[in-house]
């Protein structure tokens, strides 16, 4: 299904976010009773991005900073807790094996 957005969109990325448990050595128990009460680490927070078809961008932050996480979000290998994200007009939630064939990502 190919979204509304103008063909000139290479990435549109709106309102992005990721986040995980915080699991320390002490809280295994938690894990085993089934608990899920675990405090969170937000690695990548409302995120907005809009490329045109040749815009380059760099992705610049300290080590934890959530490149690497929204880069694996952006290639549909790894799932976002909130947001949209719409590549060459493909909404990632539903087109992910044709956004696939359009990327590269190492």
């Amino acid at each position: 299904m190919v979204s509304q957005l103008s063909n000139p969109i290479s990435l549109a990325c709106k309102n992005v976010s990721k986040h995980f448990p915080l699991i320390e050595k002490k809280s295994a128990w938690r894990i085993l009773a089934g608990k899920k009460d675990f405090p969170v680490v937000c690695a990548v927070t409302g995120v907005d991005i809009t490329l045109e078809k040749g815009q380059i961008i760099g992705l610049i932050g300290g080590n934890g900073a959530g490149k690497s996480t929204l880069m694996r979000i952006l290639t549909s290998n790894m799932e976002k807790n909130s947001g949209k994200v719409f590549i060459n007009g493909y909404d990632i939630d539903i087109d992910q094996e044709k956004i696939k064939e359009q990327i590269s990502w190492m």
